[in-house]
């Protein structure tokens, strides 16, 4: 089953690459916008990211070309992860400019992975022993993350800085398989008494109806993502973390457009 899903993998990362082939010109068009818009960039200030991406299409080399064309001028990139792989993962231009920019040779490049959440797997209750033979394992993000070898496209000079402004999300539907990624990024900036802000961003519509669905469809999903996160706040008022976010004027939910 693995093995079909690897293969499965691989066919989806060429439909990704054909479609972006097939729409180049627009494609990078909306990339150069969206990032000027979520990180309120103009000719007058700068600003400088570390991205998660969680797209297999937008990469460091797709990036590094529309920095090179000044699209996203006043945009400084200081790391890049494409943490579920890219599509362009057996495209040897793609694994040179990687090679040349980490200073080493990546060899094959991590394709896009599929994986299920591993709390409950990982994680067992106090009632439940881990069960190292589940067979659900091979299948978790974890296990798939190191499997796929992602650190290849990670540069250790890059790392993610030990202060943020902010943290955006943007294109993300916030599902409880990926609570592990956010969880770890709001205990490294120890969100709970820091002064980081959030931005969540949902999809925006002309339609006021579909709007408004969107709009509170996406704030279910925040409220959700940090709740659970305040319950693993033990020793704080976790359970009042959305309040205190909302009162200290660092929760902000906004449209794409």
């Amino acid at each position: 089953m693995l093995d079909a899903l690897k293969k499965f993998e691989k066919q989806f990362a060429k439909y990704i690459r054909k479609q972006m082939h097939e729409h180049k010109r627009e494609y990078l068009s909306n990339v150069s916008k969206l990032l000027k818009k979520i990180t309120f960039v103009d000719d007058t200030k700068s600003v400088e990211l570390d991205v998660i991406n969680f797209n297999y299409s937008l990469d460091e080399y797709t990036v590094h070309y529309l920095e090179e064309q000044k699209a996203i001028s006043n945009i400084s990139v200081n790391s890049w992860v494409n943490i579920h792989g890219i599509a362009y993962w057996n495209n040897s231009k793609v694994r040179t400019f990687l090679n040349r920019i980490h200073g080493r040779d990546h060899g094959a490049l991590p394709a896009p992975i599929f994986g299920i959440d591993g709390h409950d797997i990982l994680s067992p209750s106090e009632n439940k022993i881990l069960d190292l033979d589940d067979p659900r394992i091979i299948f978790t993000k974890s296990y798939r993350l190191i499997d796929s070898r992602i650190n290849t496209i990670r540069d250790k000079e890059h790392k993610l800085p030990s202060t943020v402004n902010k943290i955006i999300f943007y294109g993300h539907s916030l599902g409880h398989a990926d609570y592990s990624y956010f969880e770890t990024l709001f205990d490294l900036y120890k969100l709970f008494d820091s002064d980081v802000e959030l931005d969540f961003y949902y999809h925006s519509h002309n339609q006021r109806l579909k709007n408004r669905k969107s709009e509170q469809n996406m704030l279910k999903q925040v409220v959700n993502l940090l709740t659970s996160y305040g319950e693993t706040l033990t020793d704080q008022h976790g359970e009042n973390i959305v309040n205190r976010l909302v009162l200290e004027q660092r929760l902000n939910l906004l449209p794409t457009f």
